[in-house]
């Protein structure tokens, strides 16, 4: 969804999948069930974005996004509007491996016990909501703003309808980090990274 879609792994995946008698599918189901929580990205363009990742019975994971729009650039104060899609994405679980990643894209590539995931989502729109929020074409792109007496107005781009999209990758916890990563070649690199709340 908009900007980013989710990441997750930690050593506590093998004692979640493994002893006892549980029937294939919940071993199977136990790697992800520990990546339910809130989770925000940085502070960028303005926006903070906001996951809640639910694991579900089936041991997929649901992730309903918001994406809380400011008028300053450390994302201080009240948001001026907040964009929320309308549809979830769904996380599946594939395996878990060690597989060669960079975590940072100045910093070495290492050996690394991630999850492989599928993360899909159905085609979409966001619904903006706000005080005095009016529908604008802004530099002829669609877009929700607050008008000011004193100051340029403050807009949110609304991309419209989204196609519905499928994307392979990997999940990553580390402390209280979430990463999601996506292969390149041989290598899988961070996409985006979420802090717990």
């Amino acid at each position: 969804m908009k900007k980013t879609l989710a990441a997750l792994t930690s050593s506590t995946l093998l004692a979640a999948c493994g002893g006892g008698s549980s029937p294939p599918a919940e071993q199977a189901a136990a790697p992800l069930a520990v990546y339910a929580g809130n989770w925000q990205t940085p502070c960028q363009d303005k926006a903070l974005e906001t996951m809640t990742i639910t694991s579900k019975a089936d041991g997929s994971l649901e992730i309903a996004d918001k994406i809380e729009h400011f008028e300053t650039a450390d994302c201080s104060g009240t948001p001026f509007a907040t964009q929320s899609p309308t549809v979830t994405s769904t996380v599946s679980y594939g395996s878990t491996a060690e597989v060669q990643v960079q975590l940072n894209p100045a910093g070495t590539t290492n050996a690394t016990r991630i999850d492989k995931i599928t993360i899909s989502s159905p085609a979409y729109t966001s619904v903006f909501t706000g005080k005095d929020l009016t529908y604008s074409v802004e530099l002829g792109e669609p877009a929700w703003c607050i008008t000011h007496p004193d100051k340029p107005r403050s807009c949110a781009a609304d991309a419209g309808q989204e196609p519905a999209s499928t994307q392979t990758g990997g999940l990553y916890l580390q402390g209280d980090k979430l990463y999601l990563l996506l292969p390149d070649a041989a290598v899988y690199t961070t996409n985006f990274v979420l802090t717990r709340k």
